[in-house]
């Protein structure tokens, strides 16, 4: 690594607040790269993905102009471990194409820090690819009421969301500094940028 550059994986599970922190780092001058982004665009229409899709799971999530049918395909997956992982492998392997090469040309021509926003700290494309993990952390009644709000659905859709992804206890497990947010938008700014004060490119 370039003793200029640093890398930073920002994870947590839904309702964690990781766009937030991901946010305040770009604030902070962060470059970053936002895999849920990465993962849209990998899916418009007519992608190679989208296809991949279809022939998993049925041509009925893919419309005549072959885009994906996201809330259908969400809908079908959620809830259901076997499903997401399917669609996760899918997707991922595009998503991790793109992401190798925005920190390989970080890490060539940058300087500074770039933040991977990630919500699936997956080891190949994220773990291999940061200096530091950073998970962010909320109980899980407030994930479950910050969900409720983001995607106007009912708690036990919220509850079965969170539940699909990996235990709280997984993703601390992964953790160089665990960001804790409970509180406010301002105790987590202040909270994000002392951390971001305290890195090195050692």
């Amino acid at each position: 690594m370039a003793k200029d550059t640093m890398v930073i994986g920002i994870s947590g599970g839904m309702g964690s607040g990781k766009s937030s922190v991901t946010q305040i780092m770009a604030d902070l001058g962060a470059q970053v790269v936002d895999a849920d982004e990465i993962s849209h665009t990998v899916t418009e229409g007519n992608k190679p993905a989208v296809y991949e899709i279809a022939a998993a799971f049925g041509d009925r999530f893919v419309d005549m102009y072959g885009r994906l049918n996201r809330p259908l395909l969400a809908k079908h997956v959620f809830g259901d471990r076997e499903k997401l992982d399917k669609l996760e492998a899918i997707v991922h392997k595009y998503v991790i194409a793109e992401m190798d090469a925005q920190v390989k040309l970080f890490r060539t021509k940058g300087r500074g820090v770039m933040v991977l926003d990630v919500p699936i700290p997956v080891k190949r494309g994220f773990l291999d690819n940061v200096d530091q993990v950073w998970i962010v952390d909320a109980d899980t009644e407030t994930r479950i009421d910050r969900v409720i709000r983001r995607s106007n659905i009912t708690k036990e859709q919220a509850q079965s969301r969170i539940d699909s992804q990996l235990s709280r206890e997984e993703y601390l497990a992964l953790a160089d500094l665990v960001i804790p947010n409970n509180g406010s938008m301002q105790e987590l700014r202040t909270f994000v940028s002392k951390a971001a004060m305290n890195i090195t490119m050692d």
